[in-house]
């Protein structure tokens, strides 16, 4: 788990400080998921936070800093999945108004924590769409999700389409800004018996919209040399119309992987266009719901926790979202990802 870049630089100033971590072996089959009563000391004298997603009640137009009662009673889904397994259309039609079952069970899991915590004292952070950190290392990622996948698909002409609106937010977080911001509000720690929630999420009057993201995004990708045999970029069109998504994706995606396709045919190489094509409109199909819907996320707890760090900390541990500047995290952005997930050294 430690041998990934994020750590190089750790371990050549003060390696020493990774013993701090202590890795608590369970099993999810066995009753208390196997912890041992040693470790479950260890935990509960410690702050327990949870990792959950800003989206896990993306079903309403506000989310504020507060357990939502869960989406449905916990008797109801093991019923649901004995009898209807992974039906997609009744999984749909069971999650209501959230996304996917991503979403559905971080939302059925933060009612769990509120309900089963007892007396440990319990932090949940939310983090928004989590995007490549700003430093140590910048652009530093390791994983093809959301933004990241889309804005890439872009920048390699796989992606000239999306279904939403050009004005509504991307709402997304460095991922060191993320682990700062846990870090600090653990320390903190939390003198209630209630559950704290921190909506670690990118500022109202700091954010970029999906459409500006990926043009930022492409614009740094112009900047270098074009990677051989991808499809030339463009600037991506959006709409919130089925039926013209469908019209565009064809003519501007399709057409244009097709002939790619085709030439490859002729030259007796394996064509290859469309078949990335169609996995990156699948992607960003799966993503309408987030590039189609604007969602107020409160941060008033979240802002007043950074609002209240010292000079000093607010240094080591970054983690407000105001601070960044849009046109030199896209540079990081852009080269994390072809140094970190595409290996392009």
């Amino acid at each position: 788990m430690l041998n990934v870049p994020l750590f190089d630089n750790l371990k050549k100033v003060n390696p020493a400080s990774l013993n701090k971590i202590v890795p608590i072996p369970g099993d999810m089959m066995k009753s208390k998921l196997g912890i041992s009563l040693q470790d479950e000391d260890k935990l509960i004298d410690n702050t327990f936070v949870y990792i959950s997603t800003a989206f896990s009640n993306s079903d309403k137009a506000v989310i504020d800093e507060v357990i939502y009662p869960p989406p449905k009673p916990l008797d109801e889904v093991y019923k649901f999945i004995d009898k209807h397994g992974n039906d997609e259309e009744r999984i749909k039609k069971f999650i209501g108004g959230l996304p996917n079952t991503y979403t559905f069970s971080k939302a059925f899991c933060e009612s769990l924590v509120d309900k089963e915590h007892g007396n440990m004292r319990t932090i949940i952070v939310r983090p928004s769409i989590v995007t490549p950190s700003v430093q140590d290392p910048p652009g530093w990622c390791d994983s093809w999700v959301a933004a990241t996948a889309t804005f890439s698909d872009v920048s390699r002409g796989l992606t000239r389409v999306l279904y939403g609106r050009p004005d509504v937010p991307c709402n997304t977080i460095p991922v060191d800004y993320v682990c700062n911001l846990t870090l600090v509000a653990a320390a903190r720690q939390n003198p209630s018996k209630d559950v704290l929630v921190y909506n670690c999420c990118g500022d109202p009057d700091n954010i970029v919209t999906w459409k500006r993201g990926a043009d930022m995004y492409l614009e740094e990708s112009l900047k270098y040399d074009r990677v051989p045999g991808t499809l030339r970029p463009g600037k991506v069109v959006m709409s919130p119309h089925p039926l013209v998504v469908r019209y565009l994706r064809f003519t501007r995606q399709t057409v244009p992987a097709l002939l790619a396709d085709c030439w490859l045919r002729i030259q007796g190489k394996q064509p290859r266009h469309l078949k990335a094509v169609q996995r990156a409109a699948l992607l960003t199909t799966l993503l309408q719901s987030f590039t189609s819907t604007r969602l107020d996320f409160r941060t008033t707890r979240s802002r007043h926790l950074m609002d209240t760090m010292s000079e000093e900390d607010k240094v080591l541990f970054p983690c407000d979202p105001k601070t960044i500047i849009w046109k030199n995290y896209m540079k990081d952005f852009y080269c994390g990802v072809q140094k970190y997930l595409l290996n392009n050294k």
